[in-house]
């Protein structure tokens, strides 16, 4: 009965370990890799960039598509797409309904047809000012609430928010509505099998000066309320190995007007905000300033407090000021998302700027000081004879980093020991992590 119920033991973990710790070659120079915490991270070798492979949708009894994570899909919790990842192929996460995250690259074109569509846990989604084709049903029966499609975008397919149900905010860049397909938004309702227009309850933010046309073009018009932007915050660089980051915050507003208003600042778990180098726009800092307040719970209240300025009649965007935020060691890579509230300028004519709720991505795009340090007293790492050999009772996924976080090999090991050759790796020191076993540092 022992000998039996070991064996049982030992197929749960080998079941376990090849569901959690799985590594697919997607071709010769891109691999798939999915970690112990459900992250599936996607990367290319080729210098130059890569497009991902084209999956395909199969109705065969069951609907499926072809995807080598299909049947695993649902221990997918988060998606990151390395840099030099092109595009993104058809039907890539079809279905990937636990997803709650995904990181986009700059180097993303396109987005292929269904991508995301019925990935039921994905509720936001950063899209790179670097896209330029977003093809049918990117988006269908996903949670998205909320969007912002960039003007560098020429080409959307049909029924890419076919069935989004939960968006309530589209933000557009374009100061011409792009011709977009009479279905973009459409849906059927569950309950009347009535076709519906799911943005007919959502808003539509569009560039300050552009309302009417929105409003006279078809499909736009059909929003339940159009609204001009007057606030634009912006993330200027992503986050890197010195774990500091900058929001530029721009506003629709006369050149020279004094501004006097406050707004709240809401950071992720993990990030602050920056006090001494959050500042006022050279313009603007010898005739203002700031004044900061924790509200708790990750949220700052900053007022900006006028010293009297001149009035001019020229509208025009201009940055306000940099949000400096720092970002400490538990923050991983990945994508995230800071949220501004209550904003409430005046300006000195007495008109009045207001916003809500205003969202901006944070990337987080190190990896070196995000790297756990606790670790098994079993886990080893050390070089001899230009061979690295790490060795570990379990049965995990290896990843090496270079001290800059930057990422140079991963691989499953079996139980043991394996060897690999330091010539095939660039550097002189490395970080060795363990999806199980925890990281160690190794110094040639």
């Amino acid at each position: 009965m022992k000998q039996k119920l070991t064996f049982f033991l030992c197929a749960i973990f080998l079941f376990s370990a090849q569901t959690w710790g799985q590594i697919w070659n997607l071709t010769p120079t891109m691999t798939a890799i999915l970690d112990a915490k459900g992250v599936l991270t996607i990367s290319t070798t080729k210098a130059e960039g890569e497009e991902m492979p084209d999956y395909e949708y199969i109705s065969h009894g069951f609907p499926t598509t072809n995807t080598p994570w299909y049947d695993t899909r649902e221990n997918i919790l988060s998606v990151i797409l390395e840099d030099k990842i092109t595009t993104i192929g058809n039907y890539a996460f079809f279905e990937c309904y636990t997803i709650t995250t995904v990181t986009i690259p700059n180097s993303v074109t396109t987005i292929g047809v269904n991508v995301f569509g019925w990935c039921l846990s994905l509720t936001s989604i950063t899209i790179p000012n670097s896209v330029i084709a977003i093809n049918e049903g990117a988006f269908a029966q996903s949670a998205i609430t909320s969007i912002t499609i960039p003007n560098s975008v020429t080409t959307v397919g049909p029924y890419v928010f076919w069935n989004c149900y939960y968006l309530k905010d589209v933000n557009v860049e374009w100061k011409t509505p792009l011709p977009i397909h009479i279905y973009l938004f459409s849906g059927v309702d569950m309950f009347t099998s009535i076709l519906i227009n799911c943005s007919s309850a959502a808003t539509l933010h569009v560039p300050a000066g552009t309302k009417s046309l929105y409003e006279a073009a078809p499909v736009w018009k059909d929003f339940g309320t159009i609204k001009e932007i007057t606030v634009i915050p912006n993330e200027t660089e992503p986050v890197t190995q010195d774990g500091t980051g900058n929001i530029e915050l721009s506003l629709s507003i006369p050149s020279g007007a004094t501004l006097t208003g406050s707004f709240e600042i809401q950071f992720p778990e993990g990030m602050t905000l920056d006090e001494q180098l959050t500042v006022l726009s050279v313009e603007l800092s010898g005739n203002f300033y700031l004044s900061f307040t924790y509200k708790g719970d990750n949220t700052w209240l900053i007022e900006i407090i006028s010293k009297g300025l001149k009035s001019s009649t020229a509208v025009e965007y201009r940055k306000i000021m940099d949000i400096a935020y720092k970002v400490d060691e538990s923050v991983s890579k990945g994508q995230y998302q800071a949220t501004i509230t209550n904003l409430d300028f005046l300006l000195d004519d007495e008109t009045t700027i207001n916003e809500d709720v205003l969202t901006v991505p944070i990337h987080v795009e190190r990896f070196g000081t995000s790297i756990e340090n606790v670790r098994n007293k079993s886990f080893y790492a050390y070089i001899i004879d230009n061979m690295l050999r790490i060795e570990s009772p379990d049965i995990e996924l290896i990843t090496i980093y270079s001290i800059a976080g930057t990422k140079l090999y991963s691989v499953m090991k079996e139980s043991g020991r394996i060897e690999i050759p330091v010539s095939s790796l660039k550097g002189s020191m490395f970080i060795i992590t363990g999806n199980v076993s925890g990281a160690v540092k190794v110094i040639r």
